[in-house]
């Protein structure tokens, strides 16, 4: 405001001036966001939940060891319940920095 005073134009003009910038930036930026952010955020939540369905321990057979991750996690269920999806009696091996951990 103060470069726009002085390059000469008066104050009762300079919000007119302000209104022909801040306005279509204003249309442009609402446009923007009701129709390219908004679809856009909603397709990514849709594709994290898809992903956490469809984890990795969902591929889990019953009876026999997997493994994921390069073998840094191996994973072993007796069974699981076709309902819920629950492994039961589970074995769990980890691999993080160099240190095994088993569960």
């Amino acid at each position: 405001m103060t470069a726009l005073q002085a390059s000469g134009i008066s104050l009762p003009h300079l919000p007119r001036s302000l209104i022909w910038v801040a306005l279509p930036a204003t249309i442009l930026s609402g446009f923007l966001v009701m129709f390219e952010a908004i679809p856009w955020a909603n397709k990514q939540i849709e594709n994290l939940k898809l992903l956490m369905k469809r984890s990795d321990i969902s591929f889990v057979q019953a009876g026999k060891f997997n493994e994921f991750t390069r073998g840094d996690l191996i994973v072993y269920a007796e069974r699981v319940d076709p309902e819920t999806g629950y492994l039961k009696n589970v074995f769990v091996q980890d691999r993080q920095n160099g240190e095994l951990g088993v569960i």
